[in-house]
């Protein structure tokens, strides 16, 4: 008996080590990371994937490392255009694509004649700080979340800017869970363009029945979080899921009808709509902020909607804004969904237009710098102003910029982690020591690199002056005032189908430093959440 014991206690141990980390994670994806989506591994513990040319294939190109196996992150030795041939097609799982690696301006992707620029078919996928405009051609989309028959999860979209698709800028069908997608701009998706319906200009969609093309589940843990939806016509967003949804601290702006859509398509669509901000532009033609849809067949089934602290298209909250079939559908109680930093509209609307989108990079010594470009600027200023339009074709607004290509960081042993930036934290830059965790708190060094965070230890050369990293077109950015956000969540919350809802106690930091400045902390502190709403600083350890 004991003899068995020994066997199946060995066997046990020899499983456990054979598990690869991405399996037992459950550190958050990167500092800031929310939602359903929020625990995706990405890429880390794998191989390191330079992007040192902006080819469409070949060597040293994104699409190399998007295609390659295994766990991976792409990091970036060049700024600028890339121009696709075929969609960058995301089938092998565990990946991470760190676009704040990119030296200038960033990253732009676009579409030689048409077709998506991403298709995501497979799970724990996080995609950073790019910027992808597609164009006419077809039915395309920026980025399409969708692979029939096959369960997609783990997804995360964080500082991305989505614009010209032509069915829609983010598209999420079949069977996708545990997806957010946060902090970025989907804007400008082309109306009167190459749709096979004709004029089609729409923001997001995510659903997916529950039918065999999905293993009969349909798609649900839905979060769409501090995100900016501009001139697009509809579906900012549409959600058509069977499970649980969160669209939270959203700004939408001149949509052509309804701001946004819950279509009861099967038992059990719960979404909860919180603090998000409408504002009417100059193709606006309705003040209804939600409406409710039945499914095709005009049947509307189970689910619920909780709407609560929104504010509306008609210069006040969502009250009496509803409409459609399904307009019974509104609760008092939310659904069960993670916890997330949540502010009041208004505030969330300022935060949302200072920092969405691939707006900064991160320099050669970890620190971040601003580069919105110019297309992105002009949206935000449409928003602030209440000018532009909906488009027809990119050419309307001067079509498609290239981004400064910049000069990549110096990287000896090639781990993705700066010459630089090691040796100011004291680590070897001719040993490959990217997958290492030297504080122990779950993040790789090469992520403490291109998360902008203390890999723990004494700064060793703190005057050291960077490469300089020079982003056009410029863009002055201005950091929202200090927010007090009235939601908690845990630092590495364990995320299931059913998360609890926390929404009530006051966050409130346990160190403030003074006088820190509207575009950083002072010297020995850093932002907590470096771009997004809280500008909470804390201290360096």
């Amino acid at each position: 008996m004991y003899k068995k014991f020994l066997i199946i206690l060995t066997l046990l141990i020899l499983l456990a080590v054979a598990i690869p980390a991405q399996a037992q994670s459950n550190t958050l994806a990167f500092p800031g990371a929310e939602g359903f989506g929020a625990n995706t591994v990405g890429g880390r513990g794998g191989a390191i994937y330079e992007v040192t040319n902006l080819n469409d294939s070949g060597t040293g190109s994104l699409r190399a490392c998007v295609i390659a196996s295994g766990a991976r992150t792409c990091v970036f030795k060049v700024g600028g255009l890339i121009t696709l041939s075929s969609p960058l097609t995301i089938t092998n799982p565990y990946i991470t694509i760190a676009g704040q690696t990119a030296p200038g301006g960033g990253i732009t992707l676009r579409k030689s004649a048409g077709g998506d620029v991403f298709t995501t078919q497979t799970h724990d996928v996080i995609i950073r700080y790019i910027t992808a405009r597609t164009g006419a051609g077809g039915e395309n989309h920026v980025n399409q979340v969708a692979k029939n028959g096959v369960e997609l999860y783990n997804i995360i979209i964080d500082h991305n800017s989505m614009s010209w698709g032509v069915d829609s800028n983010l598209d999420i069908w079949y069977r996708v869970r545990d997806f957010t997608v946060q902090w970025s701009i989907i804007s400008e998706a082309l109306d009167c363009s190459t749709h096979s319906k004709g004029c089609h200009s729409k923001g997001l969609l995510a659903g997916g029945y529950k039918g065999s093309e999905s293993g009969g589940k349909g798609s649900e843990n839905m979060s769409i979080l501090n995100n900016l939806f501009a001139h697009n016509g509809e579906r900012n967003p549409l959600l058509k899921i069977c499970g649980i949804g969160q669209v939270i601290n959203n700004t939408s702006y001149n949509p052509y009808w309804t701001f946004a859509h819950q279509q009861f398509s099967c038992n059990g669509s719960y979404v909860n709509w919180i603090n998000n901000y409408h504002k009417r532009g100059p193709d606006s033609t309705s003040t209804t902020d939600l409406k409710f849809l039945a499914d095709d067949g005009g049947t509307c089934f189970a689910g619920s909607a909780y709407v609560s602290g929104n504010y509306g298209a008609n210069n006040g909250n969502w009250s009496n804004a509803y409409s459609g079939s399904c307009a019974n559908k509104i609760v008092t109680v939310p659904a069960v969904a993670p916890a997330v930093n949540t502010i009041n509209a208004t505030l969330a609307k300022d935060a949302v237009l200072a920092s969405a989108g691939n707006n900064a990079g991160v320099a050669c010594d970890g620190t971040w710098y601003n580069r919105r470009d110019s297309i992105d600027t002009r949206v935000v200023n449409d928003v602030k102003n209440g000018t532009g339009r909906i488009i027809d074709s990119p050419s309307d607004v001067g079509g498609w910029i290239t981004p400064a290509a910049g000069v990549g960081c110096a990287d000896g042993d090639k781990d993705g982690m700066p010459d630089t930036w090691e040796g100011m934290y004291g680590f070897n830059p001719a040993v490959k020591d990217n997958n290492a965790d030297k504080d122990g708190d779950g993040y790789t060094n090469v992520e403490e690199y291109f998360n902008g965070t203390d890999p723990g230890g004494v700064v060793v050369n703190p005057t050291f002056t960077p490469t300089t990293r020079t982003a056009t077109p410029t863009h002055t950015f201005t950091q929202t005032p200090a927010q007090t956000p009235t939601g908690t969540r845990a630092v590495t919350p364990v995320l299931t189908l059913t998360p609890t809802l926390t929404l009530a106690p006051t966050i409130t930091p346990t160190q403030t430093p003074t006088n820190i400045p509207v575009t950083g902390c002072p010297l020995g502190w850093r932002l907590l959440f470096e771009n997004s709403r809280m500008v909470t600083c804390y201290r360096i350890k």
